[in-house]
């Protein structure tokens, strides 16, 4: 279902909303991580490289047992929340909202229950690390539960104010209160001490996350006795869940391989230029947030035509970003390379390769956004698998000989590998193009 240009400026209406609400979603985004890193270099220097070390390591842990406790719901709730809404169905909008809750509560008691208890068999003295292991499993359930919350939001189409939690709120009242925890003690903090402040955080966020999704469904939505698809609900998340795992393992994996192979300086480098090359999807990131409650609301009312139109004003925004970065990044490279150390200009290849697989990824457009909005997020989550396998089998095969370039290598062919078969799978469901062409 091709949408000529004539047709897309005849709607200028959804490209400003669009692209300000991609804009508006991306600024608050990079404000948050701009605010923690400041944090993060406040902490490093304030509670030593062994402390800080505890904490990052604790943090890390918590990144990964997170996507069991939320099990795959916050995608899910985005796409159930703006269906509801869109077609005005209360009552299962209603028995969502409490399904979703009491499902994250459970998964979260059973992912920290296992936790503690690996925590104490393998750490059963009383030390900084256990005690920071053990504060950021008690701030799990609030993460997952903020996290839920804040995608139902977004699924009511405040997107920007679903960000506003997580991405503001939690990085600031956790720097204050470590600055206060740290000041308190006189500068004698550890890794303890700012997972205190963490957990203090994640609990006040959640209640802020509580009352902006209570005001937007006390302000869009009217009551009704709860409805409930059970079943439906259980298979998106389940498809959800698997996404995320494989998106969550395909990064790391890489570094690990790496290890076999390439002595601990190349592993820097290739971070480093894997850092740098993933600047190219921030504009893919900001409109993949902004557009999936779009998505799912024109998919409720079956308008393919608005879909097919807000699919390439997606592709379109994602692409310009990541063409005016990829030019940074070829004619700058090496110098952004050097800002990690002067040896590091040696990545400039790697960095070259992976960005082809971003540049390939913003030219879909957010494809995997469309099939997760959309029901295909069990084929979804075999294409997810599938590139996993795929960058893996390269890393193992081409690092050997070709080092951090066939870490790139590996890379980029496992997102060429997922985008165009994702971009495949979209036109043929939906008869969306998900291009900028």
């Amino acid at each position: 279902m091709a949408v000529s240009l004539r047709d897309r400026l005849s709607d200028p209406a959804l490209a400003r909303v669009l692209y300000r609400g991609s804009a508006t979603f991306l600024f608050i985004y990079v404000a948050g991580s701009a605010i923690s890193f400041g944090i993060h270099l406040f902490m490093a220097r304030a509670l030593g490289a062994t402390s800080y070390g505890h904490f990052a390591y604790a943090a890390s842990w918590a990144a990964i047992l997170i996507i069991g406790c939320n099990f795959g719901l916050k995608p899910t709730a985005v796409r159930y929340v703006a269906h509801y809404m869109t077609r005005r169905e209360w009552g299962l909008l209603g028995g969502f909202l409490r399904t979703s809750t009491r499902w994250t509560a459970s998964a979260s008691a059973i992912v920290v229950m296992l936790a503690l208890t690996a925590l104490a068999l393998m750490r059963p003295q009383s030390d900084e690390l256990g005690l920071t292991l053990l504060l950021f499993c008690t701030a799990l359930p609030l993460l997952a539960l903020g996290e839920v919350w804040n995608s139902a939001t977004r699924g009511l189409g405040a997107v920007t104010r679903s960000q506003l939690p997580a991405s503001i709120v939690q990085h600031t009242l956790f720097g204050l209160l470590l600055a206060a925890a740290i000041g308190l003690r006189n500068g004698q903090a550890d890794a303890g001490t700012a997972a205190s402040a963490f957990l203090v955080a994640a609990a006040g966020t959640l209640v802020l996350s509580c009352w902006l999704l209570r005001a937007e469904l006390n302000r869009q939505a009217h009551p009704a006795e709860p409805v409930y698809a059970r079943t439906e609900w259980r298979a998106a998340a389940c498809g959800n869940v698997l996404i995320a795992l494989f998106q969550a393992a395909r990064a790391p994996a890489v570094v690990v391989i790496a290890a076999f192979y390439v002595d601990a300086e190349q592993i820097a480098f290739y971070v480093a230029a894997h850092r740098l090359a993933n600047t190219m999807s921030l504009g893919l990131l900001g409109v993949s947030g902004f557009v999936s409650p779009l998505v799912s609301g024109s998919y409720a009312m079956r308008d393919f035509a608005k879909l097919q139109r807000i699919a390439r004003l997606a592709a379109s925004g994602s692409m310009l970003t990541a063409i005016v970065t990829a030019v940074t990044l070829i004619a700058f490279g090496v110098p952004l390379l050097r800002l990690f150390g002067e040896e590091f200009e040696s990545a400039y290849t790697a960095l070259m390769i992976l960005a082809c697989g971003e540049l390939a990824a913003a030219a879909v457009g957010p494809v995997g956004h469309i099939l997760a909005m959309t029901g295909g997020q069990r084929v979804a989550a075999a294409i997810e698998g599938a590139a996993c396998v795929l960058t893996v089998a390269l890393a193992f095969t081409l690092m050997p000989d070709y080092g951090i370039v066939g870490a790139g290598i590996a890379v980029a062919a496992g997102s060429v590998l997922r985008n165009v078969w994702m971009f495949a799978l979209v036109w043929v469901r939906l008869g969306v193009r998900s291009a900028p062409f």
